[in-house]
C-alpha cells in the first residue's frame, strides 16, 4: 500500500521533485556548467532575472528552489531600482545647486540696485565711475589724471559690464606712438545648454584699417560703388549670417595682402579660469576647422570625378606637417600660464601679414600689458579669427551677429569716411 501510494505521488506530481539545475540533475555535465556560467555576460544574467520573475508563482510546497530564486530575483530588482532612484536623487541636487550658483551673481547684482535707481550710477570701469556724457546719450569714463574721457560700450552682461570704444595697444616699435583700435561689434561665449557665461569678446579693428575694411566688404557687392545701397545692404548681411558666405568672404579679406588690415579680438573672463580652459576651447575650434576644411577637400574630389588616388592634402591647405607643428607652438603659447582672473584682458592681434600676438593685462586698473607669445603662421590666426565670424556654429553667435550689424553700419557711409564707428 506505502509503495502504491508513492508510485501515484510520482504519477501526479513528476515536476514537484524534479531538480532545476542541472548541475545536480546531470552530474557528468557539472565541470562544463560552472566555467560556462563564470563566462557567462551580465546581459545574460539579466536575462535570466528577467524571466526569473516572469515564471507564474508555483503552488507546489515542494518547489522550494523556485520560490527561493523568485524572491531572490526581486530583491535583486527592488534594490538595482533604489540604486537608481538615489542617483537620480543626487544628480537633480547636483544640477539645483549648479544653477544656484550661475544665477547668484546676477541676484546680488538686481538686489543691490533699487527699482528707482539708474544702475550707471553705481557701475564702474577699471576702478573709474561710470557716468552719462552730455546729453544722456553715451556712456563714458573720465580718467582722473588727463582729464581724458572713454567712451563705453554695454555688454549685456554684469559680470563685465562695459567695453571701451577705442583701445591703444603697444606698437612693439620703440619710439612709434601706440596705435588705436576701434571696436566693431561684441558678444559673450556661452557654453552647455546651460549657456553658462565664459568671456565677453570684441572685435577690434585698427584705425588706419577701417577704410580698407570698408572697401573691401562694398567691393565684395558691388565691386564699381564707394557705399551701398538698402538692397545691396541687406545682401551683405544675408552673406555674412551664412555659414559658408560668411567663411568665404572674411576669407578673402583676412588674405587680401593689398590692404594689410589689422584687428584684434579683445577677450575678457566673465569668472575666475584658467589659460588651459580658455585654450582648449580654442584648440578644439581649430581642430573642428581642419576637419571641415578637410572634407570639404574631400568632397572636391569626389565632385571632380578622380579615381581615388589623390589624397586630400593636395588640395587642403592644413593637411600637412607645418600645420601640426604649428599648432603645437599655438598651444605652448599658453601653457604653463596659471588662472586668468575674472575681469583680466587676453588680447589676440593680427597684423596685416597674419601673424598672431598673444598679450595678456592681469589687472585692466593700470597694469603691465604683457606679451606672452607669438605665431607667424597665418592659417592659425585666420582660422581663429573665422571661429568667432565665419562658419556654421560660431565660437559666439551673439559677436557675430553684432559684428555684423558694426559692419552694416561702416558700408552705408563712402569708403574712406568712417573713422571711428562701433554699434
Amino acid at each position: 500500500m506505502r509503495a502504491l501510494s508513492i508510485t501515484r505521488l510520482f504519477a501526479r506530481r513528476p515536476v514537484a521533485f524534479r531538480l532545476r539545475s542541472s548541475r545536480l540533475r546531470e552530474p557528468f555535465l557539472r565541470p562544463f556548467t560552472l566555467k560556462h556560467e563564470r563566462a557567462r555576460s551580465v546581459e545574460a544574467y539579466d536575462e535570466d532575472e528577467a524571466n526569473q520573475l516572469k515564471e507564474p508563482i508555483s503552488n507546489n510546497p515542494y518547489d522550494e528552489i523556485g520560490r527561493r530564486r523568485r524572491r531572490d530575483a526581486e530583491v535583486r530588482k527592488l534594490k538595482r531600482e533604489i540604486k537608481f532612484l538615489f542617483i537620480g536623487l543626487a544628480f537633480s541636487m547636483a544640477g539645483t545647486y549648479a544653477c544656484s550658483c550661475l544665477i547668484e551673481e546676477d541676484i546680488k547684482y538686481k538686489k543691490g540696485h533699487s527699482a528707482d535707481a539708474n544702475p550707471r550710477d553705481t557701475e564702474a570701469f577699471q576702478g573709474k565711475p561710470v557716468v552719462l556724457a552730455a546729453g544722456g546719450q553715451k556712456l563714458v569714463v573720465e580718467d582722473p589724471s588727463t582729464h581724458e574721457q572713454i567712451e563705453l560700450v554695454p555688454t549685456g552682461t554684469s559680470y563685465v559690464p562695459h567695453f571701451p570704444k577705442i583701445i591703444t595697444l603697444p606698437s612693439g616699435v620703440p619710439g612709434e606712438k601706440d596705435p588705436e583700435y576701434t571696436l566693431i561689434g561684441l558678444g559673450i561665449r556661452r557654453v552647455s545648454f546651460l549657456n553658462v557665461q565664459v568671456y565677453v569678446v570684441g572685435l577690434y579693428v585698427k584705425n588706419s584699417s577701417l577704410a580698407p575694411l570698408q572697401a573691401s566688404l562694398v567691393h565684395h557687392i558691388n565691386p564699381m560703388a564707394s557705399a551701398l545701397i538698402p538692397g545691396e545692404k541687406e545682401e551683405l548681411r544675408t552673406s555674412l549670417l551664412d555659414p559658408e558666405s560668411s567663411s568665404k568672404i572674411w576669407e578673402a579679406v583676412l588674405q587680401d595682402g593689398h590692404s594689410q588690415i589689422e584687428t584684434a579680438f579683445r577677450v575678457v573672463p566673465v569668472r575666475d579660469t584658467n589659460f588651459n580652459h580658455l585654450r582648449d576651447g580654442w584648440v578644439t575650434g581649430l581642430t573642428n576647422r581642419i576637419q571641415e576644411a578637410s572634407q570639404k577637400a574631400q568632397n572636391t574630389i569626389k565632385d571632380a570625378g578622380t579615381s581615388g588616388q589623390s589624397t586630400v592634402s593636395e588640395v587642403s591647405e592644413f593637411d600637412d606637417d607645418s600645420m601640426a607643428l604649428s599648432m603645437r607652438e599655438f598651444k605652448q603659447i599658453f601653457q604653463g600660464r596659471g588662472k586668468a582672473p575674472k575681469g583680466s584682458i587676453i588680447l589676440l592681434t593680427r597684423d596685416g601679414r597674419g601673424i598672431l600676438d598673444v598679450l595678456y593685462q592681469k589687472n585692466p586698473a593700470g597694469g603691465e600689458v604683457e606679451r606672452i607669445g607669438r605665431l607667424e603662421d597665418e592659417r592659425i590666426s585666420r582660422l581663429l579669427w573665422l571661429l568667432y565670424l565665419g562658419g556654421k556654429k560660431p565660437s559666439s553667435e551673439e559677436a557675430r551677429k553684432d559684428v555684423v550689424s558694426g559692419v552694416m553700419a561702416m558700408v552705408e557711409r563712402p569708403v574712406g569716411t568712417v573713422e571711428t564707428q562701433v554699434v
